[in-house]
Order: structure tokens, then sequence, then C-alpha cells
């Protein structure tokens, strides 16, 4: 539906009713968006008025924010207006697509890169939802070693009740996801989540965050060479 030029006359009204009334991932994602904006702009209101000057941020991550910020600007480009012939040279499948929505009676084409700027913006959003969240979790746990393990400890104890809920979930028949009957993955083990793939890649991080947390607890020794290294 979303590809035919109906559909992109739809998507293009971002609409955030729609958000929270027609898809439970939609309103996921909205109520997670506010959660996140709240969070944020708690810690720059009450940040800067600590009694300890926040630590900056070390290399490594401020390269990773500088790429996602590279990344959300590409996007932005996407959902940028174009001139219909800059857009034809650009992206033919693109232009073609802007091209049959202006013939549609009320159809109003943006001409952008996306042929789905409504989903794009979406994207958008959500990409930038991930972004704050991401340097949320920076800030807080910088440079704070009892902070890290906290932080790791909650990603292996949330895995381990992910792996347990979904094992009784499958092996029982109940077959309940998150809040509510599972209606697609039936006799597969999927946690809270809708897709099993989801499940698998978050318990992924799960185990390297428990691979994380052992690693901290070993001490340096010297050793004579690898096999010693081996042994001991």
């Amino acid at each position: 539906f979303r590809a035919s030029p109906a559909g992109y006359l739809q998507d293009m009204r971002y609409n955030p009713e729609r958000v929270l009334t027609q898809s439970n991932s939609e309103a996921a994602r909205a109520i997670f968006g506010v959660l996140v904006s709240l969070l944020v702009a708690g810690r720059l209101l009450v940040g800067p008025g600590g009694h300890h000057p926040a630590a900056p941020l070390p290399v490594a991550p401020r390269i990773a924010l500088m790429l996602w910020g590279l990344w959300l600007a590409w996007i932005v480009v996407q959902l940028l207006p174009l001139q219909p012939g800059l857009l034809e040279a650009l992206s033919p499948h693109a232009y073609r697509t802007h091209s049959a929505v202006s013939g549609i009676a009320g159809g109003q084409p943006l001409f952008s890169l996306s042929i789905l700027p409504g989903a794009t913006l979406d994207a958008l959003l959500l990409s930038l939802n991930y972004f704050c969240l991401f340097w949320l979790v920076l800030v807080i746990v910088r440079r704070n070693r009892k902070r890290q393990r906290l932080l790791l400890l909650a990603v292996v104890l949330s895995g381990v009740g992910q792996a347990l809920y979904g094992t009784v979930m499958t092996l029982s028949g109940w077959e309940y996801g998150f809040l509510e009957a599972k209606r697609s993955n039936i006799g597969l083990v999927t946690g809270t989540f809708v897709n099993r793939n989801h499940m698998a890649g978050y318990l992924e991080l799960a185990l390297s965050a428990g691979i994380a947390l052992v690693l901290s607890d070993l001490k340096p020794t010297q050793t004579a060479g690898w096999r010693e290294f081996i042994v001991s």
C-alpha cells in the first residue's frame, strides 16, 4: 500500500494521532521518543548545575557521535525538496514516483530523494531518539566504573529475563508477548519482542555485556610466554 501513489499521499501527511492509534509499534516509538526527550531535557537542565563538572567524552565516543550525526544529516538530505530536473538527474526512479503523484487529483509531490517522505521522517525521528539515548548513556557513565558495571549488569539481567520469559511462554503453550497474545512466530522463543531476530540480537547484546563484566574482573598478571598464559 505504501508503495502506491495513494499510499504515498497518505504517508506524506505525518499525523501524530496515527502513531498512537493504528499500530502498537508506532505507539511504542512515540512513547519511547517522549521518554527520551524528557530524560535528555532533564539532563540538560540539571546536569550543568552539579557540584562536580562533567569530564569531557573520550575520543572514541566523540567519533561515534560525529559519525552518527553525519548519518542523521544524510537522512535529512533525503527529505529536502529538490527541483524536478535535479531530482531526475540524481534519482530517476524517485522522479518518476513523484511525477506519478503529481498526476493524482490533490497530489502534492515533494520531489525529494525519498519516495516515502513520511516513512523517512519516521525513521529520522527514531534515529534521533536513539542518538539522544546513546549520548545520554555516554554522559552518565563516562569515567565512572561503578555506573558502567551497573549498566552492563542491567543489560545482562534483562537478557536473562527475556530468555526465561520466552522459554516459559513457548514451552507452556501460553504464547504471550508483551501484554498480549502472539500473532506471529508461534512456537518460537521471542520473549517480549515480536520478531525472533530482534530477540536473538538482544541476547547477543546481553552475552557481550556479560563477557565484558567477566573481563573487567580479570587482574593483569605477568606471564613468561603464551603457553603459561593459556594454562593460567
